[in-house]
């Protein structure tokens, strides 16, 4: 069970720690209940999740197909008002195919809205992304 993340300080390093693990139930607790989870642009098309339970199963899909090589995260501080914080940011994201296959690299502009509950911590509203640049690493020759 992820503990509730009560530092914005701590969200980041708690999501990648859970994302790097592959652990999609963790990191769906990071989600309210009713959030909603945005993508476009990416390995896994335009993908819509609206709930915790889809935002799992959708996260457990593209975890089972990919892993994570290395999350770099957005340098664009949270703007905070009140239990409410915002931003919007660009990271980079390198991923490898669990399938077997070449690296990828995705630079990606995340909108993301999260709100701090007094019993689960600071938690994702709204997260939406779009991937403005993919780069796939050649394969080594054999």
């Amino acid at each position: 069970m992820t503990p509730p993340v009560r530092s914005l300080d701590d969200f980041f390093p708690t999501y990648l720690a859970l994302l790097e693990a592959g652990d999609a139930d963790g990191l769906g607790l990071l989600y309210a209940e009713r959030a909603v989870l945005t993508s476009s642009g990416g390995p896994e098309g335009t993908t819509w999740s609206v709930g915790r339970d889809e935002i799992v199963a959708g996260l457990a899909a593209a975890l089972g197909d990919f892993e994570v090589v290395v999350e770099v995260p957005s340098t664009e501080p949270f703007e905070i008002r009140g239990d409410l914080a915002g931003r919007l940011g660009t990271f980079e994201s390198t991923i490898r195919p669990r399938a077997g296959g070449p690296e990828t690299r995705l630079t990606v502009q995340a909108f993301e809205i999260l709100a701090l509950s007094p019993t689960d911590g600071w938690q994702y509203l709204s997260d939406q992304s779009r991937v403005l640049a993919v780069t796939t690493t050649p394969g080594r020759p054999t």
